[in-house]
């Protein structure tokens, strides 16, 4: 199936809709934690989603729900320092996000390391963008 096209809206951070309407999230790695002689980092599941189950990306959703919730993803994105995403949702941020000027998320998406877990090259290309080649969870592990 192909990605869903944004028809010039933005893309939601956090979320994907395809035309079955299912919803895909983006995993952010934490900045280092725990004790200096043993550091360790956060997997940290950012999904945005409504309380009915229903997800679409009618107009401009993000920055219509007000200032507050474009500052709170500024403090949850500003602890992050790397992002695995799918194939799909890699697929259609990078058609959009690149060219973005939406801030927070532009600056952040476009500067910080992408990690896609896919089974096939990604077509398109992104800056700071790293293909998983080994399984998931080795590569995750060796992340933290």
């Amino acid at each position: 199936m192909e990605p869903a096209t944004t028809g010039g809206r933005r893309p939601s951070p956090g979320r994907r809709h395809d035309q079955c309407g299912t919803v895909s999230a983006a995993y952010a790695i934490d900045h280092w934690t725990g004790h200096e002689e043993n550091p360790m980092r956060k997997v940290v599941l950012y999904h945005l989603m409504s309380l009915d189950g229903v997800a679409y990306e009618d107009g401009d959703w993000l920055a219509d729900d007000g200032p507050q919730l474009v500052a709170y993803l500024g403090r949850v994105i500003a602890t992050q320092d790397d992002v695995l995403l799918g194939r799909g949702t890699y697929d259609y941020w990078a058609g959009y996000w690149p060219t973005s000027d939406f801030q927070p998320f532009a600056g952040f998406i476009n500067g910080t390391r992408k990690h896609v877990v896919t089974s096939s090259a990604p077509t398109q290309d992104w800056a700071n963008t790293s293909v998983v080649t080994t399984p998931a969870y080795d590569y995750v592990t060796a992340l933290k």
